[in-house]
């Protein structure tokens, strides 16, 4: 919740009936572009409209479970949990629709540059806290850019080439203080 750029928006007001399918979409927007909408919960919710997800996990309906309740949806939409996976979602096309879709619902959130070395960091350090002593992770670097703003002039930055290897060193300094290895 410290990134005051993260917005998140959806199809339709969640609620009750339709927490389970909604999938919430996730992105950084200039200071020009926040948003002071109620939460996406709220009855006056317009369809497709960026909420800042301060206000959206803040507002979240206290019949969904609250702030909490904002936070389980959002991971659950990221996951797949063996009710899905043995249930809702047993077949081929169904658990590949799932599965996709977590990608779908995280890229708003692991492209926005001052959130990707977070995101590699607890990686790393959940798989040194399950025990596991080797990772060969499959870091998604094919995407030609990464969000980010300017401090200066609020203008939307693409970072490339450069950025991904600069990106890689500090993650790779992030992960050493963690009593790990790393290389790029």
């Amino acid at each position: 919740m410290n990134q005051p750029a993260l917005h998140v928006r959806v199809q339709e007001r969640v609620t009750v009936a339709n927490i389970g399918s909604i999938l919430p979409t996730f992105r950084a927007l200039p200071p020009v572009d926040y948003s002071e909408e109620p939460g996406i919960t709220e009855e006056s919710y317009d369809a497709d409209s960026w909420v800042s997800l301060k206000n959206a996990r803040e507002n979240f309906s206290p019949e969904l479970g609250g702030p909490e309740g904002f936070d389980r949806w959002v991971i659950s939409s990221m996951m797949i949990n063996p009710t899905e996976a043995y249930g809702t979602h047993n077949t081929i096309t169904k658990i590949w629709q799932k599965f996709t879709s977590t990608f779908q619902v995280s890229m708003g959130l692991i492209r926005f540059a001052p959130i990707f070395p977070d995101y590699v960091r607890e990686f790393l350090k959940s798989s040194i806290e399950d025990g596991i002593s080797y990772v060969e992770a499959r870091i998604n670097f094919l995407f030609k850019c990464a969000l980010d703003f300017a401090d200066i002039d609020n203008t939307l930055i693409l970072h490339q080439g450069i950025w991904w290897a600069k990106m890689g060193k500090r993650i790779s300094h992030i992960a050493n203080g963690s009593s790990c290895s790393i290389e790029f």
